[in-house]
């Protein structure tokens, strides 16, 4: 697990760090809006799940050609 977790954050530039930052910053604040307190903590953590998710795809599709 150690070994894919250091993979996802490896082939990353600055605008992917970027991307990332903005993309869990405007699903949390969607979240904010949306739900109260303990239910938009939630937010964030599927942001970052579907950032997993897309960068080892984008890995996957590299890696296949």
């Amino acid at each position: 697990m150690l070994l894919k977790l250091r993979s996802l954050f490896t082939h990353m530039d600055w605008i992917d760090w970027l991307l990332a930052a903005a993309f869990t910053g405007c699903f949390t604040w969607l979240g904010i809006s949306l739900v109260d307190f303990p239910y938009w903590l939630a937010f964030p953590v599927i942001a970052l799940v579907l950032l997993g998710l897309a960068k080892s795809r984008r890995d996957r599709m590299h890696s296949d050609q």
